[in-house]
């Protein structure tokens, strides 16, 4: 009777230990989760502030081309104007 309660004893405190050992590596998963989610996350709103500064300079470059066209276009105008003028006088 003593050893079959040694025994019972023995196996349930090696039970308890495993138990709580496999608790302790669960809960460090689920911390090493925890921190792979904030950064994935962070990750995200990094990749949406780089996508959206990108955008906004490419709006700005666009703006700038469209202006420097204009202007290259209103000056060859002024150009021809001044062409057309001259070719007049000297009729």
């Amino acid at each position: 009777m003593d050893l079959s309660i040694n025994l019972s004893v023995i196996i349930g405190f090696l039970l308890s230990v495993m138990l709580s050992i496999i608790a302790w590596f669960i809960r460090q998963l689920h911390q090493d989760f925890r921190r792979v989610q904030e950064q994935v996350n962070l990750l995200q709103q990094t990749a949406k502030v780089i996508q959206s500064e990108s955008r906004s300079a490419y709006e700005l470059l666009k703006l700038r081309i469209s202006f420097l066209d204009w202007r290259i276009g209103g000056q060859s105008l002024h150009d021809e104007q001044f062409k057309e003028e001259e070719y007049e006088k000297n009729k």
